[in-house]
């Protein structure tokens, strides 16, 4: 019998997530679409993660696990799965959150068109599915690059994690990026906030659409662990740095300084707390290396 090989890889990285792995894996089998290969890059975990993994694999021959001989950083553990990838499309599954069964089945037909970036769809936040809001909805169909990148640096009506969406290999692979500077003394490559933001803005620029759909076709969970949740404060930092740095390399560093006082105003405006918008703006369009 001929195996026909994978169209979509599902990359999953993860780091002690043993209470919420397994049901995120299965989510990702249990897909009416079943053509999918499902790589496990474990980032030197230290619970039970890894033998979750190897058992998981040993059950369906679809799932391959790779460990980190030590932990190299959300994001270079990212790379070292889509590294491992196949498929000419892939998603991105983070170790705590789930896909709905038709997540490929309604989302693969898109990227026929040649001129899609990738494709987004709305999201379930919350505790468990059944508590959690839906965010992400107020866009359907296709939308233009620039309409996108706008409300992507703008708004928060799109986005910033990669499990919503649905991107080709390559771009993936070309567009992860970490190298760029630091508001602190952290190399942006420890944040995972930031770079996943990046992976969609650098993919849009090189196409004329992406597609939104407006179901909730993923699950984000929160919980005390997650990045979100545990580090809010630095994480609005990360996606500030990401998004000026963005702005300034490709819309100009007057566009830049437009976001970031956008941004000085409205973190203003959530500490009830006026600070220099100069010291502001120096901080993240001259940040550290």
């Amino acid at each position: 019998m001929t195996i026909s090989p994978p169209l979509i890889s599902v990359v999953i990285p993860v780091y002690n997530r043993q209470d919420y792995l397994e049901e995120c894996v299965r989510s990702a089998l249990n897909q009416t679409f079943k053509n999918i290969e499902v790589i496990i890059t474990d980032n030197a975990s230290t619970d039970g993660t890894w033998d979750i993994c190897r058992r998981l694999a040993s059950e369906d021959s679809r799932v391959k696990v790779f460990r980190n001989a030590e932990n190299v950083g959300p994001v270079k553990n990212w790379l070292a799965g889509l590294n491992e990838a196949n498929a000419p499309f892939t998603k991105i599954l983070f170790s705590d959150d789930t896909l709905d069964p038709t997540f490929f089945e309604r989302t693969l037909p898109f990227l026929d068109d040649p001129n899609v970036a990738f494709i987004y769809t709305a999201a379930l936040v919350g505790v468990s599915p059944q508590s959690a809001v839906i965010m992400y909805n107020k866009a359907r169909g296709r939308r233009g690059r620039i309409e996108y990148l706008l409300a992507s640096l703008f708004t928060s009506r799109v986005p910033l994690s990669p499990g919503a969406a649905l991107f080709r290999t390559v771009d993936l692979r070309k567009n992860i990026t970490w190298d760029i500077p630091s508001w602190n003394d952290t190399p942006f490559a420890q944040h995972g906030a930031g770079p996943d933001l990046l992976l969609y803005l650098l993919t849009a620029c090189e196409y004329e659409f992406v597609v939104a759909l407006d179901e909730p076709l993923v699950f984000f969970r929160a919980h005390a662990g997650s990045i979100s949740i545990e580090r809010s404060s630095t994480t609005r930092e990360a996606y500030r740095q990401a998004k000026a740095w963005f702005t300034k390399r490709n819309l100009g560093l007057a566009a830049a300084c437009m976001l970031v006082l956008k941004e000085w105003l409205l973190e203003s405006i959530h500490r009830r707390q006026l600070t220099s918008p100069l010291t502001f703006v120096n901080r993240y369009l001259r940040p550290n290396r």
